[in-house]
């Protein structure tokens, strides 16, 4: 078992969601979000000492678009709240 889902642990070479999107559709991430991915990190990582972060100050931040900076982050769940700019 999988101590944070009490799902079954997964076989060997299986797609499988990460543990926060139980409802997950195997989908494969493509490589142009894959490179931009260590981009948000980096990003993030200096937006953290702020407290807040946005897609549109992450797109700002990325020279890419708010709806493009979400629609990558959505292969891996959901974040924050709408127009709030934060997390939880």
């Amino acid at each position: 078992m999988n101590v944070l889902t009490s799902e079954p642990k997964p076989r060997r070479g299986a797609h499988f969601p990460f543990p926060f999107r139980r409802h997950a559709v195997n989908r494969k991430v493509p490589e142009s979000t894959v490179g931009r991915l260590s981009l948000y990190l980096r990003l993030l990582s200096e937006l953290e000492r702020q407290g807040t972060a946005s897609s549109d100050e992450l797109a700002r931040r990325s020279a890419a678009t708010g709806a493009q900076v979400r629609k990558d982050l959505s292969f891996f769940g959901t974040f924050g709240k709408r127009g709030r700019g934060g997390g939880a």
